[in-house]
């Protein structure tokens, strides 16, 4: 059974970049049937194993293991992308394109960073590229599920609906900024990361980070102002 499911994994990713990615991990995503009985030929004994571990191993011939980081990650990634784009669809086809690119390219990690933080530049650099392109800017739009950030346990009907439409507005506001201050805003005050990890995700300087960022909150309090009012 092992050798069956290793040959799946071969196979997928000897398809087209597109048509093997959408087989493969909008099922991860999806959690479609197919998926969970293709998981079930995997023997998971390396689901305890750190990220360092499951990268040497995928790197000896090991593709099992990036399954497993594909699973560990892809809750984070497909929230990532959604966080920048505002929108379902471009967020599930950034996800897809990182996980492949992350697979083409994990034979060239060095170890010097940790995995989720190189991971995370490989999703925001696929977003900026995605939002770079002239015929999306217009795609982009507000869709999908709120920002699970800011749920409570159980609010009154009528205080769920007033925090459900200032989420809306919050993200119509954010998709209104520019894309690199958008990623951002993103990262910093969506994703909680430190100012030394985002200059790590997107190679900018902490100082120019800083400086940016707080253009970005500027114009954001303006946006806000006008959604809000």
């Amino acid at each position: 059974m092992i050798q069956y499911s290793d040959a799946i994994i071969s196979y997928l990713f000897t398809l087209p970049g597109t048509k093997a990615v959408r087989i493969f991990f909008s099922a991860i995503i999806k959690n479609l049937r197919s998926f969970i009985v293709f998981f079930s030929l995997i023997v998971r004994k390396d689901e305890g194993a750190g990220d360092n571990e499951l990268i040497r191993a995928f790197i000896a011939g090991d593709m099992k293991s990036f399954e497993l980081l594909a699973e560990r990650y892809k809750d984070m990634a497909y929230n990532l992308c959604y966080n920048i784009t505002g929108n379902h669809d471009e967020a599930m086809d950034c996800a897809q394109d990182s996980f492949i690119k992350a697979y083409r390219n994990l034979h060239r990690f060095e170890f010097r960073s940790s995995f989720s933080t190189w991971f995370y530049a490989i999703c925001v650099n696929t977003c900026r590229n995605r939002l770079a392109a002239s015929w999306n800017k217009k795609r982009v739009h507000v869709s999908g599920p709120v920002m699970e950030n800011f749920r409570d346990c159980s609010p009154a009907p009528e205080d769920d609906l007033i925090r459900r439409e200032n989420e809306l507005a919050v993200r119509r506001a954010i998709a209104k900024l520019p894309d690199d201050e958008r990623i951002l805003v993103v990262l910093r005050d969506m994703e909680g990361q430190s100012y030394s990890e985002i200059t790590e995700i997107t190679g900018i300087v902490q100082g120019t980070v800083k400086s940016r960022l707080a253009r970005a909150r500027h114009r954001l309090r303006g946006l806000l102002e006008g959604e809000l009012s």
